[in-house]
């Protein structure tokens, strides 16, 4: 049954599976497989397995061997400087404090203007390289990182750093103020999303002199090395961090001020974001195969039409949309490229307070509004049936989340649907759910999300149920991180973000774990919290794995245990074919567009491209 339902369903859509798992063997490789690149001393080390040719080929040779001769690059093939990379993508978020940041979409943008440490080098290859360090840190022991910064980073040339250069104080006070995580008037603060948990495991830091320094952690951390790849956990210039602080909400490109590769000009919230090459951008300059565009533009386009009408007219390189204007486009533009990307960012869930709630934190009400939600439907009607029921670990992680099979015959998930909703009501009649406030099943959205969820969800939920408990209230979204510290009463359903690493671990912590940058609600079981642990100390990726596949279980049967997985889904792209090395892939990683991406002028589709 399970088998026949998934290949109905995907088969239906005339989807392959090669482009529905592309990116996700990302997902399998885990911690384990991290390749550390551009360290000199690994170069010695043996190789995994003797080529089967090797001896053949050198056995009896008949004639000397030739050299073949050189061969030009095809045209086309060979990254060239120029052009305007240009993208659509809402240009809303919390603050420009890269540190602060909770939008992981404004994050990616602002990536291009900073560096970090160290960072991926390809995220779905899960490879890592240094970038302000020389290189990946030594490590003479499990708990001692020693980096080597480099001496030839500036700043934007802009006020207040007006390009100096980058100095071991900058680096020391970037680590310090997330270690602390206080602002500069000494107030605590409890924003610093990302970094609590991967500074809390710093017991020590030796700045040994104006190159050297060294972090001691307090006990070996498996997923350390990776998590300081983060493109949040960036070197910022302290004063205008600091004038940051004073105006949290500061839209302005003045404030962007690292040293990337690209120097943002304008970030006006309604118009347009722009960047510009940084002339003394350091890898650029020690010949690496980076920053080829001229400019970066960022247009904040949400209507469906003109996002097509831009890219027909090539004012766009790349878009995004639903799966019935992708194919349409597609139709009329048969020289574009599509890509269909399973991409776990891409979903549809519900966080709610699993303790403060009289409702949610009965077992019975929110094992029965688990086991109500529709994710088939969901799918269709949020995603235009391009998506999964999602398990607590989305599915483009393949090795880690829960099987379909197994999915197949959860309770929540099950084919039969009527099994689910007889389930679900009697355990809203044991909890006694038309008692309860309907404050607390009045759930929030934001107003930048498919307002049609207003309709369709609340009627879902009460059919299911046999209620009419359920509500949408919509909130800008500038506020709803201001919502979730507040605790807001019935919970938030929409996308829920930050898979940002090949391990999902430290994201599952971020929401599942006590001490989580986004568990808002503070949910915590001691069961969840020691499965957490197990999986942290866990240095064998495969045991690692089924411990994570174990609390994905234990929440199933807990109503998610504060958080409800939906459905995820596919991507749906177009690109031009003059468009290379901007592709996107399983996990969101904007910083390739500073790296190989470019713009070949001499492809047949570039002609009648616009300069923006």
């Amino acid at each position: 049954m399970a088998e026949n339902y998934w290949r109905r369903h995907w088969d239906r859509k005339r989807i392959s599976r090669r482009a529905l798992l592309k990116g996700t063997a990302a997902g399998a490789a885990g911690v384990g497989a991290l390749v550390a690149v551009g360290c000199g001393d690994d170069d010695d080390d043996e190789p995994a397995e003797e080529p089967a040719a090797a001896t053949e080929a050198t056995a009896a040779p008949t004639e000397a061997p030739t050299e073949a001769p050189t061969e030009a690059p095809a045209a086309g093939t060979v990254p060239t400087d120029g052009g305007q990379y240009s993208f659509h993508r809402g240009l809303d978020g919390a603050t420009l404090d890269m540190h602060r940041e909770l939008y992981p979409n404004r994050g990616e943008m602002l990536s291009l203007a900073y560096n970090q440490l160290v960072s991926w080098d390809d995220i779905e290859a899960a490879t890592i390289r240094g970038e302000l360090a020389q290189g990946v840190p030594e490590q003479p022991d499990e708990v001692t990182y020693t980096f080597q910064i480099r001496n030839d980073v500036k700043f934007h040339d802009k006020p207040p750093a007006n390009g100096r250069a980058m100095t071991m104080e900058d680096v020391r006070w970037n680590i310090e103020r997330q270690r602390e995580r206080k602002l500069a008037d000494g107030t605590e603060t409890e924003d610093f999303y990302r970094y609590s948990a991967l500074y809390s495991h710093v017991e020590n830091v030796d700045y040994i002199d104006d190159t050297t320094f060294t972090i001691t952690l307090n006990a070996p951390s498996v997923l350390w090395l990776s998590e300081m790849c983060d493109r949040f956990n960036v070197i910022n210039d302290r004063e205008t961090a600091e004038a940051i602080e004073l105006d949290f909400a500061v839209t302005n490109a003045e404030v962007i001020l690292g040293t990337g590769p690209y120097v943002y000009e304008e970030y006006n919230l309604d118009t347009r974001a722009r960047a510009r090459r940084h002339p003394d951008y350091f890898l650029k300059a020690a010949g690496e195969e980076v920053q080829y565009f001229d400019e970066v533009i960022y247009s904040p386009i949400a209507d469906a039409q003109a996002i097509r009408l831009a890219f027909e007219q090539k004012q766009l390189d790349i878009m995004q949309s639903t799966n019935d204007v992708i194919s349409a486009v597609e139709a009329a533009q048969p020289d574009a490229v599509r890509l269909s990307v399973g991409e776990p960012n891409s979903n549809l869930g519900l966080t709610y307070p699993y303790i403060q709630s009289e409702g949610w934190n009965n077992k019975d009400i929110r094992n029965a509004i688990f086991i109500a939600t529709d994710r088939v439907l969901s799918g269709q009607q949020y995603f235009q049936g391009v998506a999964r029921p999602n398990p607590p670990v989305p599915w483009p992680f393949q090795d880690w989340a829960l099987s379909q099979e197994e999915l197949a015959t959860a309770p929540g998930y099950r084919e039969n649907k009527e099994e689910d909703i007889k389930e679900a009501r009697a355990l809203w009649q044991a909890g006694g759910g038309d008692a309860i406030d309907p404050m607390w099943f009045e759930m929030t959205i934001i107003d930048v999300q498919d307002q049609a969820i207003k309709e369709w969800w609340p009627a879902m939920m009460n059919e299911n149920l046999g209620t009419d408990k359920f509500s949408l209230h919509t909130v800008p979204v500038g506020t709803l991180l201001q919502y979730l510290l507040d605790q807001g009463s019935g919970g938030y359903l929409g996308g829920w973000t930050q898979w940002h690493s090949p391990d999902p671990r430290q994201r599952w912590k971020g929401l599942w774990g006590i001490e989580g940058n986004i568990n808002f609600y503070k949910t915590t079981t001691p069961e969840m919290e020691e499965l957490i642990s197990e999986m942290f100390a866990e240095f064998d990726t495969e045991r690692a794995k089924e411990i994570l596949r174990e609390a994905q279980r234990f929440t199933l049967g807990d109503g998610g245990t504060g958080h409800i997985p939906i459905s995820g889904s596919l991507r749906q792209y177009l690109h031009w074919p003059y468009l290379h090395g901007a592709e996107p892939g399983f996990l969101d990683f904007e910083k390739k567009l500073g790296r190989r991406a470019w713009l070949d002028q001499t492809d047949p589709t570039y002609a009648g491209k616009p300069t923006l």
